[in-house]
């Protein structure tokens, strides 16, 4: 969730994390504070969908935490959904912000 939630705050603001300096990060962590809420409830809403679509199942409560977590250890999600510029653009809904 924090990596989404600084993914797209990155792409607010057209940014990669070394172009974070002194003279940003004031308009960055003000804009982040505005906007938190909704910028984590995008993540939100993202990761519940990536979970039904990797698990190929709409009831999330259906699926054993633990059979969840491992798909997190083995990086799967990462690789498959966040990492994926494409499924980041066509997923995470900024226009709102």
């Amino acid at each position: 969730m924090a990596y989404m939630t600084g993914k797209q705050l990155l792409k607010i603001f057209d940014i990669t994390i070394p172009q974070i300096t002194h003279v940003n990060f004031n308009e960055l962590k003000n804009f982040f504070e505005q906007n938190k809420a909704l910028m984590y409830s995008n993540a939100e809403r993202a990761m519940a969908d990536i979970l039904k679509d990797y698990f190929n199942n709409d009831n999330l409560s259906e699926i054993d935490g633990r059979t969840m977590a491992a798909a997190f250890r083995r990086f799967d999600i990462m690789e498959r959904y966040l990492k994926n510029e494409t499924w980041w653009e066509q997923n995470m809904y900024l226009d709102n912000m």
